[in-house]
């Protein structure tokens, strides 16, 4: 069996994505912290990113295609903003929403000082949404 991973940092967890276009001026991928804290990923707050798929050509037993590995460098603002949101979760769930559906809700374990967030895309046409959300003004 082949497991999907999310990759926070050092994490590797697991996630499935529910995907559906976003409303405009609304933060289309986030993440939320129990405390109520919020960091909104999109063009003013990741630097840069890359994807990768290492394993393009091989097929899943069910068919489907392995993941898109997702690399987001995130500013140095919102690096501070993402190592204060894990610091005031450790020992909690951190919560991350694309297009309002909560996709993923990892356990975190310690704060996450680094800036770079890893994640698994299991379809283009969610590393296209997610891109999409990345590049834009919305917040």
């Amino acid at each position: 069996m082949v497991e999907f991973r999310f990759f926070l940092t050092a994490f590797a967890v697991m996630a499935s994505f529910a995907l559906s276009a976003s409303a405009s001026g609304v933060c289309g991928l986030k993440m939320i912290g129990q405390n109520g804290a919020e960091l909104c990923l999109n063009k003013l707050t990741v630097v840069d990113y890359s994807v990768e798929n290492e394993f393009t050509g091989l097929e899943l037993s069910n068919g489907a295609k392995p993941p898109y590995l997702v690399r987001v460098t995130l500013s140095k603002a919102a690096a501070r903003e993402f190592g204060s949101l894990t610091q005031a979760n450790v020992e909690k769930e951190l919560h991350f929403y694309l297009n309002d559906k909560n996709f993923y809700s990892p356990y975190i374990l310690e704060p996450m000082l680094g800036g770079l967030v890893l994640f698994s895309v299991d379809t283009e046409e969610e590393l296209e949404l997610i891109i999409a959300e990345m590049r834009s003004d919305n917040a």
